[in-house]
């Protein structure tokens, strides 16, 4: 990513691709207590079936997405519940589902898987408009070109959705913006194995997992930025890179929180790369894969980190040289994604003292949770990393009366 400063051109995503003037953020979508059948929104452009081809039906989805260019305004596409997935998109249709109106799109997936059509992205969005994603699977994308499942000049917002097993020639395997999501197995041959942006990219309660940035020296397995990088509650885990940061690579600020980043491979910053600064708090850098140690260059702690090497710059009572996090196997634990709690005995557990949970960057975690949702602290103190291990309530005591008379 570093050495292609320059480039203008559209970038390219496996998963996701964007080039942003601005920046990208992600969060919770919360919907009106109103809807019509089928789960949708009055007002929305509903897919009424999963059928797909050359002359697509009324209310199939390539139909809407038609409409939704047709239309005036910023649209929602909805998919209702009683639609059985998954939406196979076919050749015959056109590949891709192209977007092309201004003022921005929301798909509404409602749990629907959508397989992209063969050698073929899935959505391509022309504009220079917003794009929202939300309770929605894409699979399967092989582009030769530019953007692997999702291509795109404006901002993406990924919601509580899963971007898997798509695969792009340039930039970006998964996506941009993503909340509460899952980008797992995507693959770039360049730059963000999992997101790529030319802006800022923010990542939330998420997890990025095997994802790969190729091409001989792609940046940025899981995550490449060119602007400032924030993850917050997150799982950065087994991702690789050609180049430089395994898991997450920046051009500019890397701020964690709360996040656990191991396991990723690279031959420069296995974990984390990164050109400006780095900033953390409360995370987990460790167990490097490859030549390359946890960090790139020493950074900045903002307390409560573990590292087991030097790499980082973090205090040395954050320092633990070869000490093991003791960290679970990516699993469900819980929650929406899948994560990788500390086991008994991990150093990482009750390591901050409650007085401090909400220290720097925590303190906009309101109310203060897990990656999973799971209240802090459960002990004395909080875990470090992405996860707070439950603390198991006291089981009640038995009272059996005696009478005696």
């Amino acid at each position: 990513m570093f050495g292609l400063r320059q480039t203008t051109r559209r970038v390219a995503a496996g998963a996701v691709a964007a080039l942003l003037a601005g920046s990208i953020g992600i969060g919770v979508a919360t919907s009106p207590a109103v809807a019509t059948p089928g789960g949708c929104q009055p007002g929305s452009l509903v897919v009424t079936n999963n059928l797909d081809g050359a002359a697509p039906p009324m209310g199939s989805l390539r139909a809407e997405f038609a409409a939704a260019n047709a239309a005036a305004g910023p649209q929602t596409i909805c998919v209702a519940t009683t639609v059985v997935g998954p939406i196979v998109l076919t050749t015959a249709g056109g590949g891709e589902l192209v977007a092309t109106a201004a003022p921005g799109l929301t798909l509404q997936g409602n749990g629907i898987t959508i397989q992209a059509a063969p050698n073929a992205g899935i959505i391509d969005e022309m504009a220079a408009a917003p794009l929202t994603l939300d309770s929605v699977t894409l699979t399967g994308a092989n582009n030769a070109s530019v953007g692997g499942a999702v291509n795109t000049v404006g901002d993406v917002t990924i919601i509580n959705s899963t971007l898997a097993n798509n695969t792009s020639a340039g930039r970006g395997g998964g996506g941009n913006a993503v909340g509460d999501s899952t980008l797992s197995a995507n693959t770039a041959g360049g730059d963000g194995g999992g997101v790529c942006s030319f802006g800022n990219v923010t990542v939330t309660s998420s997890t990025l997992s095997n994802n790969t940035a190729g091409g001989g020296g792609g940046d940025g397995g899981g995550v490449c930025a060119f602007g400032n990088l924030t993850v917050t509650n997150s799982t950065i885990s087994n991702n690789s890179a050609d180049g430089q940061g395994g898991g997450l690579d920046t051009n500019g600020v890397l701020t964690l929180v709360y996040s656990t980043v191991v396991q990723n491979t690279a031959s420069t910053g296995a974990n984390l790369g990164f050109l400006n600064a780095l900033a953390s708090f409360g995370s987990v850098v460790a167990l490097a894969q490859g030549i390359g140690a946890n960090c790139s260059a020493p950074g900045t702690t903002n307390g409560f980190n573990f590292s087991d090497d030097t790499s980082c710059g973090f205090a040395a009572s954050e320092t633990h040289l070869g000490v093991d996090p003791r960290l679970g196997p990516l699993a469900n634990n819980g929650g929406p994604t899948q994560t990788r709690p500390p086991q008994p005995a991990s150093p990482l557990l009750d390591v901050i003292p409650v007085a401090h949970c909400s220290d720097d960057g925590a303190s906009a975690i309101k109310p203060l949770v897990d990656q999973r949702g799971v209240t802090r602290p459960q002990g004395p103190g909080c875990d470090a990393g992405a996860v707070e291990v439950e603390v198991a309530a006291p089981a009640p005591v038995a009272i059996i009366p005696r009478f005696t008379g």
